[in-house]
């Protein structure tokens, strides 16, 4: 009976890993938004939707403005997620974090969700493509400068959890892809995922048991698997389920399809679509926004949220610059920021 014992207790301790809530010192805050988001499976009402505001302080300068504020304009409702990248046009200063901070705090203490990705720029400087000095992954945080970057990130996201903000946070995503510095053909070892995943865990403890950040849901964010000479499978890099709390790929597709649908279910995660779209020759102003709720609807029910980017030269991607925004924003399915409720609980929650 013990080992049968022993058994089951494992077995509900992996199944409540698996589930996502990977951080047993989570803050109350961290823990209702993610038994929220698992919440969605079977709701009527269940698709949160985003829209990222560009990167540091652009998003209080002019993207929060320009994208969110002008959609809720269109619309009359506001996104129920608003995302920022914490870096990838430049290393920000902590003062121009903190501009970031007070919009994502604004929209936090409004009733929103926040979701903030980490596209680091090359350790050695210059941008986050860089193609040469490639790096190893595995030994990279024995590099106090590297430290040291982190800590500036690290810093912003304790101001967020002090003013009780979770953050679906998502750290050098599309890793396996040929384009930025620390993707799979770009280190020192292109053929082994294992530094991605070391700096990853290395991140994970340093970021959580080290500086104390307990209002971290960690998002794993693979791009989509469409050439095998351009990028590796979507679970290449997967870390562990011990250290992701959510999977959520980017995927540009004029269908709005997903091929690698069942290769992210079987990761066991909840599951959302961290950046969604056409392709960019497509992004012109004329993408139909109603169809990325019916195609989840349709085809991809068990995605819980999805983000719409940003617009740059000749690229319109965000929702307000798009067609039919109210109509999108008014589907049963669609969650605005009026809607979500993080009193909400599921049978399988995590407590």
């Amino acid at each position: 009976m013990a080992r049968v014992s022993v058994f089951v207790v494992s077995f509900l301790f992996l199944s409540n890993i698996a589930l996502g809530q990977v951080n047993k010192n989570a803050t109350q805050n961290c823990k209702n938004v993610y038994n929220y988001i698992n919440s969605l499976e079977g709701e009527g009402n269940r698709v949160l939707v985003g829209q990222n505001c560009y990167h540091g302080n652009q998003i209080y300068d002019y993207g929060y403005t320009k994208l969110f504020k002008d959609l809720y304009d269109k619309t009359g409702k506001w996104a129920s997620l608003l995302s920022v990248d914490y870096e990838y046009e430049k290393i920000y200063s902590s003062n121009e974090l903190h501009k970031c901070n007070l919009k994502l705090i604004e929209h936090w203490n409004a009733g929103g969700l926040v979701t903030i990705n980490w596209t680091p720029i090359h350790p050695n400087g210059g941008n986050t493509r860089v193609k040469t000095a490639p790096q190893d992954l595995s030994t990279l945080f024995n590099r106090a400068d590297w430290k040291t970057r982190i800590d500036v990130i690290a810093d912003a996201l304790k101001e967020l959890q002090e003013s009780g903000v979770v953050v679906l946070f998502r750290p050098m995503q599309e890793m396996n892809n040929n384009w930025f510095w620390y993707a799979s053909w770009r280190t020192e070892n292109p053929a082994d995922p294992a530094p991605y995943k070391t700096h990853w865990i290395n991140l994970y403890n340093y970021l959580t048991t080290t500086k104390g950040l307990n209002n971290l849901l960690w998002v794993y964010s693979p791009n989509e698997h469409y050439n095998p000479g351009w990028t590796k499978p979507v679970d290449y890099h997967f870390p562990g389920v011990e250290y992701v709390d959510i999977v959520a790929p980017t995927v540009y597709k004029n269908d709005l399809s997903i091929p690698d649908y069942s290769t992210l279910k079987s990761l066991g995660k909840p599951m959302g679509i961290a950046e969604y779209g056409t392709t960019y020759a497509k992004a012109n102003g004329t993408i139909d926004t109603r169809e990325y709720i019916n195609k989840i609807r349709s085809t991809y029910p068990e995605m819980k949220y999805f983000v719409c980017w940003h617009n740059w030269t000749n690229v319109s991607l965000a929702i307000a610059s798009n067609e039919f925004a109210g109509e999108l924003f008014n589907d049963p399915w669609i969650i605005t920021r009026d809607e979500v409720d993080l009193k909400i609980r599921a049978a399988n929650m995590v407590k």
